[in-house]
């Protein structure tokens, strides 16, 4: 009898225990942090070991009892109701990383986005400034083209004035030379 009331006392505070962890435990609360959801999962995963346990227990206590088919319907139960308490702690936890993974792809995504946007950014200014360079370069070859062109020109007129001079003193040479020839044939054909 003693043994029997021993059982029932354990069972009692066993149920008990249980009511009040799931009673605690009903009220999941979401994980703000990656330590909050680590330690949620090490608790549904110590819930899970403790229902286990308990339930092995009970078992054996409800297979030395008269009524041990209801017995075992009472244990698998309050089994049933810790691991679905575990499972609730346990999936809010996996949901909390999973929802840190898509933020942080996410983030990632845009990291890259936003990188891609200032290459292109920085790829066009400097091809602007290519640009430009090239035209500026441009413009300066074209300016000493027509800088040379102009001294070409210079000299080619130079030259040609230089020409005419040589050609008209060459021609006064000449027409001298052409009068003292004529003034000697004359002072010679009149002696």
């Amino acid at each position: 009898m003693k043994k029997d009331l021993l059982l029932i006392f354990s069972i009692v505070s066993v149920i008990l225990i249980w009511n009040e962890s799931y009673a605690q435990s009903a009220v999941i609360e979401k994980p703000q942090t990656m330590e909050q959801a680590s330690a949620q999962q090490e608790k549904a995963a110590k819930m899970r070991r403790a229902a286990e346990e308990q339930l092995a227990e009970e078992k054996e206590k409800c297979h030395r009892r008269f009524l041990v088919n209801d017995c075992l319907v009472r244990a698998k139960k309050r089994y049933r109701e810790v691991m679905l308490t575990a499972r609730d702690l346990d999936s809010q936890a996996r949901d909390f990383y999973h929802q840190v993974r898509r933020d942080e792809a996410q983030a990632k995504i845009a990291e890259r986005i936003a990188n891609q946007e200032r290459k292109e950014a920085a790829h066009k200014l400097q091809a602007e400034r290519h640009r430009q360079n090239e035209a500026a370069r441009q413009e300066r070859r074209e300016k000493k083209l027509a800088d040379r062109s102009q001294q070409a020109e210079k000299g080619r007129r130079k030259h040609a004035e230089e020409q005419e001079r040589h050609q008209a003193r060459q021609e006064r040479r000449e027409r001298k030379n052409a009068e003292r020839a004529d003034k000697g044939a004359d002072s010679t054909g009149k002696k």
